[in-house]
């Protein structure tokens, strides 16, 4: 009896050690990070790295084949060694893939054939964009104008934003549609807050906008420098060592790189550097802030003027868009057309030199602060009207 007693103990034992087991082997993880990328954690590998954007089902099979996963597995009971195999996978992509496989080949830039992932698509269509406006070419013309590119039809199709036709009220599948244009930028959430429409007004004002809209787009640009920065920062706080490695590491000098050229960051900066920037930053770039900063225009609004009318040169390509975000490099090209006639010295709206109160590290909304403060008030005796003594 004792040794039936035991063997029964003995099976009892090892059947909670085989329940165990299939517990801890059917734990799945919801949601598996890959190329900061949140992926389902349900769905097979194939097609589970489609959530990445740049990524499709065939590349997404070459990704888990190479790196010695099955790609119809759950992606959610992968271990970390092969999630992170998978990402290794993903940034040598160009050596393990034919070139006709690749999304960016000839780099306009570099000329290297590359295979864009994630923010990194839509920031690079973004500066293809601005060289084609740069460069005068008939692409980068219709852009500006908002009509369509590729030669469709436009006699009666293409009509949203522009003033041909009846405008429609906007319908919820313009929302919800991806391929429809949608805005750039996003609006205050309360119309009306004294503090906010106070400093918007002193913007535009500083800087000679057209409106609150051109606000608002520097605005939005720097909430989504902010955000991916905040996510870098949050991975880096999840590491051992706090540091970025990897994927994070690229992305991270992307974009400080990108916010240096552009002079928006110093060339010694970090990403918390990038918590503390102001819309300000971002329309010191602007190229109507710089025509004003070299001295080609007498104020804000004439710059904004010589811009839209044509007399004012990047690198000897006339440049028609205030808006403009300028690098450092391109700052030292900006000059006068050439069929301008401001070229000449000796026409009376070409200023002689700049304004004094626009210096180099104050920016245009300081300086406009400090003239209206220094300004001398008008002296009187309290008397309005009337007839003098």
């Amino acid at each position: 009896m004792a040794k039936k007693e035991e063997e029964l103990e003995e099976f009892d034992a090892e059947f909670e050690d085989d329940e165990e087991s299939a517990e801890e082997s059917d734990e799945i993880m919801h949601l598996v990070r890959v190329m900061n990328t949140d992926l389902i954690g349900s769905r097979q590998v194939q097609y589970a790295l489609t959530g990445i954007r740049g990524i499709g089902i065939r590349v997404s099979k070459i990704i888990a084949k190479s790196a010695g996963i099955e790609p119809t597995a759950v992606i959610g009971y992968l271990s970390e060694e092969e999630v992170a195999r998978l990402e290794q996978e993903l940034l040598n992509y160009e050596k393990i893939a034919p070139v006709w496989m690749i999304n960016r080949q000839r780099d306009l830039t570099t000329g290297e054939n590359k295979h864009l992932l994630g923010t990194d698509i839509m920031m690079t269509f973004k500066e293809d964009i601005n060289n084609l406006k740069k460069v005068r070419a008939y692409r980068g013309l219709r852009h500006e104008r908002g009509l369509k590119v590729r030669g469709q039809r436009t006699k009666s199709t293409g009509r949203r934003g522009t003033i041909v036709g009846v405008k429609k009220k906007k319908a919820w599948w313009d929302m919800v549609y991806p391929g429809k244009k949608h805005k750039t930028y996003e609006t205050p959430n309360h119309p009306w807050q004294d503090t906010r429409m106070a400093a918007e007004f002193e913007l535009v004002k500083a800087y000679g906008l057209r409106n609150k809209r051109e606000v608002w787009k520097a605005e939005s640009l720097l909430r989504t420098y902010r955000s991916d920065a905040m996510d870098l920062l949050a991975q880096a706080a999840s590491t051992s060592d706090a540091v970025l490695k990897g994927a994070a590491k690229t992305e991270a000098d992307q974009i400080l790189g990108r916010l240096i050229r552009y002079g928006i960051l110093k060339a010694d900066s970090d990403i918390d550097d990038i918590l503390g920037l102001k819309a300000e930053n971002i329309l010191e770039r602007r190229l109507q802030t710089q025509v004003l900063r070299l001295g080609l225009a007498k104020t804000i609004r004439q710059a904004r003027q010589f811009i839209t009318h044509g007399h004012i040169a990047i690198d000897g390509r006339k440049a028609t868009v205030p808006s403009m975000l300028i690098s450092i490099d391109d700052e030292s090209k900006i000059g006068y057309y050439g069929d301008s006639p401001l070229t000449s010295s000796s026409h009376p709206e070409r200023p002689v030199q700049v304004a004094a109160n626009v210096t180099e590290g104050v920016t245009l909304r300081a300086a406009a602060e400090s003239m209206r403060n220094n300004a001398p008030k008008a002296e009187g005796n309290g008397r309005r009207g009337g007839r003098r003594k």
